[in-house]
């Protein structure tokens, strides 16, 4: 059965502004039907488990933060050993939201994610309604090509990496900006999302069933729509 790990934001991986255990179950919910989900805040000592190869889930999925109170923000040695050992298996990795605010002090982080948060460049207009546009690439690999409204943060001025492809935008101050993007760490693929604020952010179908999708192409799975995500067109 194929199996997906959830590490939620906790300790030097939370901060006051994102509910981590209420998100990681909506977020949980919404994996569920690709296969079987365990949800984790034990972030060290998971990434750290990740050197065994029986130890590392067909997806891994980030939904963790950076907290204010630590002064270094970056993994532990055996951490990130055990996280480039996912990704050198070719083993996929979905992020969510304030994930890109994580590992702050290490530089590798935003080359695996495909881009980051920076301060004093990256803001979010307050949290609210929000038009998210898929691009074509979208439509053509997760079939999700459909713009959709949600409730969430708008992150802005993100900072992409070389080779990142854009999944889908926001509009803000007259420009486009991305929202998620899809990239490559060797030979694993890498899909990041900037939605996910909150319990109200995984509760639009639509943005349901756009990440669900993310998830499924990671695995190369089809991805299942649930009756309650089904609407007329």
């Amino acid at each position: 059965m194929t199996t997906i790990t959830v590490l939620s934001g906790h300790g030097d991986y939370a901060d006051p502004w994102h509910p981590f255990a209420e998100t990681s179950q909506r977020l949980a919910a919404v994996l569920a039907p690709l296969g079987e989900v365990t949800v984790r805040d034990d972030v060290e000592v998971a990434l750290a488990g990740l050197t065994a190869t029986d130890a590392r889930p067909d997806l891994l999925v980030f939904n963790i933060s950076r907290n204010e109170g630590v002064e270094f923000s970056a993994p532990s040695e055996s951490a990130q050993t055990g996280l480039l050992a996912h990704l050198a298996d070719g083993r996929p990795l979905l992020a969510v939201h304030s994930a890109s605010r994580a590992f702050a002090d290490w530089p590798a982080w935003s080359v695996m994610l495909g881009g980051h948060w920076e301060d004093g460049l990256t803001f979010h207009p307050d949290r609210g309604a929000a038009h998210i546009v898929p691009t074509a690439l979208t439509g053509e690999i997760l079939g999700q090509g459909r713009p959709f409204d949600t409730v969430d943060e708008r992150y802005t001025a993100l900072v992409l990496e070389p080779g990142a492809q854009t999944l889908a935008t926001h509009e803000h101050g007259g420009s486009e900006h991305p929202l998620a993007w899809l990239t490559t760490f060797g030979d694993a693929e890498v899909i990041y999302s900037a939605l996910g604020h909150d319990a109200e952010a995984y509760a639009s179908a639509d943005a349901a069933v756009f990440l669900r999708a993310a998830a499924a192409w990671l695995l190369r799975e089809q991805a299942p729509v649930t009756r309650a995500e089904r609407s007329p067109r």
